[in-house]
């Protein structure tokens, strides 16, 4: 038996090690099993040098995020690219700005979205986007920071086990071939890239995925309750963290090793939470962002503070903000920029 063992472990292990040399191989761009990351990736390598700020989060950096008048705002002492990518979460968020900051060594400013771990959707689970990137950092840090959720106990069980078969398909990378074959015949979509060529999409104007967005916004205007349980989620959150949150220990470390790394490099960082998301996920990431004290923090987040933006005028759909409230949020970030600025003189 022990013989046995021994032989499929030895096999196993060449089985990973041959796949994994085939894969380097193919000098793969680190986003390319994800079509929003690749286009802007692809943008950026072909203007290196020309940004020496980034963005990096999920749709709510995306779709709010004007960085052109975010320029204007601070007098074009940053020159801007939004890196905000659809359905993320944030071991790739992580993920994604270490590979950014090696890309570009111009980069003088980094604005870090917090957001939720991802315990991965069934339906979600073998597909190429959720594994083509996973490695041993990001498991680990979903792994520590599952278990420092606010996930009932049947969900972080189903997120450690969905995580580490994702872990394992990432390092077996049996499946992937034709996932590859398909990315070395697609070219880079440039409608990801937004009027202006800076990563910014605005709700309303997107050329992709316009009739499933619409879909979403209609789930607001038909309930407009959902407005004031997202509203009511932020307030009770911020209220009472203190008392009625456990403290996501494993993802306040993720975020302070990553400021660390960021701040040993010059690279000055800003963290920022963004508004309208739901109580459970408001939960696990709210308490770690204010704990955090080794960088600028940008809490859009606290409906006490930010009314407008739980303002329904000012909302696309249940989650994210109309041009009206993009505009707004690209403000009070640039405000926020400037006044680190100024004090850091």
């Amino acid at each position: 038996m022990k013989k046995f063992l021994l032989r499929l472990f030895l096999l196993s292990g060449i089985l990973v090690l041959v796949n994994n040399v085939i894969f380097f191989t193919f000098n793969l761009p680190f986003c390319w099993g994800n079509d929003i990351a690749y286009s802007k990736e692809d943008y950026l390598l072909k203007h290196a040098g020309d940004f020496n700020t980034v963005f990096i989060g999920t749709s709510k950096t995306y779709w709010q995020t004007d960085v052109t008048a975010f320029d204007s705002l601070t007098n074009h002492k940053t020159k801007s690219f939004n890196f905000g990518i659809d359905a993320i979460a944030e071991a790739e968020i992580l993920d994604y700005t270490d590979h950014l900051v090696a890309l570009d060594k111009n980069i003088k400013y980094v604005f870090i979205e917090a957001y939720d771990i991802d315990l991965i959707i069934k339906q979600n689970l073998h597909t190429c986007r959720q594994k083509y990137w996973f490695n041993i950092n990001a498991w680990w840090f979903t792994i520590k920071a599952i278990w420092g959720s606010d996930y009932s106990f049947r969900d972080k069980c189903r997120g450690y086990a969905y995580n580490t078969i994702t872990f394992a398909e990432w390092l077996l990378k049996w499946d992937l071939l034709k996932d590859v074959n398909r990315f070395k015949h697609t070219s880079p979509n440039a409608d990801y890239l937004g009027n202006n060529q800076t990563g910014f999409v605005a709700l309303g104007d997107e050329k992709v995925d316009f009739e499933y967005h619409l879909s979403y916004r209609d789930r607001l205007l038909k309930d407009t309750s959902i407005n004031k349980e997202i509203t009511d989620a932020s307030t009770w959150v911020f209220t009472y963290y203190q008392d009625s949150i456990k403290f996501n220990s494993g993802f306040y470390n993720g975020l302070e090793s990553e400021i660390k790394k960021l701040q040993s490099k010059n690279i000055r960082v800003f963290l920022v939470m963004s508004p309208r998301t739901h109580e459970i996920q408001l939960k696990n990431f709210a308490p770690p962002f204010i704990g955090v004290e080794d960088c600028e923090k940008i809490n859009l987040a606290d409906a006490r503070y930010n009314p407008e933006f739980y303002d329904i005028k000012n909302a696309y759909d249940p989650t994210h903000l109309n041009k009206t409230g993009d505009k707004i949020y690209t403000e009070k970030i640039a405000k926020a920029f400037n006044e680190d600025v100024a004090k850091a003189k």
